[in-house]
């Protein structure tokens, strides 16, 4: 069929909507009211627009029609129907405003939804937006001359659905059209369906600067008894619904976003249907998302060990092991150093709880010459596979002979992996350090080096010991090197002064100002600053700064006295 004639068979639209549509809705549907009046002091009539029963009760606790709940509701409060048992929110008639098209304008709703119809062996499927709102209704003659003639009329609904996008889907065949809107001046005059070469899977694109939609891109589904009567009965959409838990059940108001993108994909792949059946969900909704990776999966593979590019017995250990997307990927990554698929589920299981990666892991075994199992079982006694592939790649670079184990996988990691990467920065940074090194190291030790109350400020000789002061003091300061040796920032070493070489606190200044002064990993879990533990040294060597660092002949620094408060006599 051509795209005019496909497009005849939608029917939804204007005030044309699926039989109880806006009720099929179900919890995410519009709000119900209990509508109430009060005819007489002592009497309130009540209208629950959730099962369309009415009530009159009495507000006197004597009188045999008295009901506590109602009796005491307040206007816009939540109640409980008395009839069904639904939640509504109570709206007294005579507080609703009314709008400039004649509507109660506070009441006025709109969802997203999208409605299934079938067409043949096609599913037809319209998303756009449902709209209601509420009228004044007709006043009704109560039958009492003398008592109440004319009873407040009961507001009443009107639903009306205005579709954005249209798909027609089959097997292997996929129809998408978008409506434009024709506009003359500022007036729209018409609008016509524009088809979609590739459609995505949000119908209603999630909030953003120019789409603030308050649901969020999100929708509810009406229409679910028409996917039987089509060719994609069998899609399993109600197992993939069950799994991601939008209800529960594949049933009229199912509420979320993959709906729309679950039925598309099932159109142009058959593998969805298995893929789903045998429990693959993160594989579908990686599809869906358009995150699937071909290099991972064979989309023309008609079995699933096929599929994911396995044997029989590799794709059989993958199910038992509840394998997911993410671990197929890594595994076909440590797939090239010859990890079989039972080894990578054991050693995983081994580097549980530990910061380390099973395909660096693969990797760094492969490097080293050890088995995978003797490389997983170092990787989780000695930090992870962080440190260990750092140190390794610095080993490289230092042309260590890494078929030594004492070298390759060493007892000392740690200070082995300081050593060999402090190594590799001068070694690599050799021309700037000798600049700086001349040129600026002179001029910082005159303007900063201090000593006093038993601190001293020491200026760092190489960025390697900007960077050993960060692995030893576990803040980031080694990130600073560079800026450091280019002059863009001066960091400072505070040691005491019988201990010049453990790290105490580290400072960074701009010229004379203090920039910050940070303690072990931050100072965390500490309520005060190196400031406060030693104000007398701060406001000492800072004055000292201010003055132009004056020095004596032999370079001892020219220090004035400090009160008790941090002043300057």
């Amino acid at each position: 069929m051509t795209d005019e004639e496909i497009l005849g068979k939608f029917r939804w639209g204007g005030y044309d909507l699926p039989e109880d549509c806006a009720e099929r809705m179900g919890a995410h549907g519009f709000t119900d009211y209990a509508f109430y009046q009060s005819p007489e002091r002592n009497i309130r009539e009540f209208y629950f627009s959730c099962c369309g029963h009415r009530a009159e009760i009495s507000r006197r606790k004597r009188d045999a029609g008295y009901n506590a709940d109602l009796a005491a509701v307040e206007h816009g409060k939540m109640v409980i129907c008395t009839f069904c048992g639904q939640p509504t929110i109570a709206k007294h008639i005579g507080r609703l405003r009314g709008g400039d098209e004649g509507d109660f304008r506070s009441l006025r709703e709109g969802r997203n939804v999208a409605i299934l119809d079938a067409c043949g062996d096609m599913l037809l499927i319209s998303t756009g937006r449902i709209y209601r709102r509420w009228s004044p209704g007709e006043s009704i003659f109560s039958g009492w001359p003398g008592v109440r003639e004319l009873e407040r009329p009961w507001p009443e609904a009107e639903t009306w659905f205005i579709p954005w996008r249209r798909y027609a889907l089959k097997p292997g065949e996929v129809h998408a059209w978008r409506k434009k809107e024709i506009w003359e001046h500022t007036c729209q005059v018409g609008h016509y369906w524009d088809p979609v070469k590739r459609p995505g899977p949000r119908p209603f694109p999630a909030a953003s600067i120019m789409n603030r939609d308050p649901e969020d891109g999100q929708y509810t589904t009406v229409g679910v008894e028409a996917l039987p009567k089509t060719a994609l009965k069998y899609c399993a959409i109600d197992k993939y619904m069950a799994e991601k838990s939008y209800g529960g059940e594949w049933e009229d108001g199912v509420y979320g976003w993959d709906v729309v993108g679950y039925l598309l994909e099932a159109a142009r792949h058959p593998q969805v249907e298995m893929l789903t059946k045998l429990g693959h969900i993160d594989v579908v909704e990686d599809l869906i998302w358009r995150k699937a990776h071909r290099q991972t999966l064979n989309w023309r593979a008609k079995r699933p060990n096929e599929f994911f590019r396995m044997t029989k017995t590799e794709y059989k250990a993958f199910r038992e092991a509840h394998g997911a997307l993410a671990e197929l990927e890594q595994w076909q990554s440590a797939k090239q150093y010859g990890v079989t698929l039972t080894e990578y589920f054991t050693e995983k299981q081994m580097l549980k709880g530990a910061d380390a990666n099973i395909t660096t892991c693969a990797e760094l075994a492969h490097i080293c010459g050890v088995s995978l199992h003797t490389a997983a079982s170092y990787a989780a006694t000695h930090g992870g596979t962080g440190i260990w592939r750092d140190y390794i790649t610095a080993a490289i670079k230092l042309d260590y002979d890494l078929s030594r184990r004492d070298v390759s996988m060493p007892k000392d990691l740690q200070r082995r992996h300081d050593q060999a990467t402090a190594a590799v920065y001068l070694t690599e940074n050799k021309e700037k350090s000798e600049r700086y090194a001349k040129n600026r190291l002179p001029a910082l030790r005159r303007k900063y080096e201090f000593t006093f109350d038993g601190l001293t400020i020491i200026v760092p000789k190489t960025g390697a010991e900007i960077i050993a002061e960060g692995k030893a003091m576990k803040h980031c300061v080694g990130g600073y090197a560079d800026r450091h040796l280019l002059g863009k920032t001066t960091i400072l070493f505070l040691r005491r002064e019988e201990e010049p070489g453990k790290p105490f606190v580290t400072i960074e200044m701009n010229g004379e100002k203090l920039v910050q002064a940070r303690g072990y990993m931050n100072d965390a879990g500490r309520k005060d600053t190196p400031q406060t533990r030693h104000p007398e040294f701060f406001a000492t060597w800072l004055d000292w700064l201010q003055a132009g660092s004056p020095r004596l002949a032999d370079g001892t620094p020219i220090i004035q006295k400090v009160d008790k408060e941090g002043k300057t006599a």
